[in-house]
């Protein structure tokens, strides 16, 4: 009760006892937040499981995936690329 977090319930029961213990227990730690919360990997979704939004998923592919998939095209083109695009909007709503 003195404010810090106890060691034992956030690595179980191995107290980290050096860096590189300290580094792997960081990285298989989750967030109590996402515990019960199932997350994909990345590349095991795709763009046929984005329902509906056709013209967003279309911007998404011509900024992002175009340019990737195609340099030799865009480096003869004079425009100026995207360098990031902001999305915002309540949670879950796409």
């Amino acid at each position: 009760t003195d404010g810090r977090p106890n060691m034992a319930r956030l690595f179980g029961k191995r107290n980290p006892s050096s860096y590189a213990d300290f580094g792997e227990e960081i990285e298989s730690c989750k967030p109590e937040s996402l515990r019960n919360v199932p997350l994909h990997s990345p590349g095991e979704k795709g763009w046929s499981d984005v329902g509906g939004l056709d013209a967003v998923k279309a911007v998404l592919v011509e900024t992002f995936e175009w340019p990737a998939k195609y340099p030799e095209l865009f480096s003869k083109c004079p425009l100026r690329l995207r360098s990031g695009l902001l999305l915002y909007g309540a949670p879950g709503t796409g």
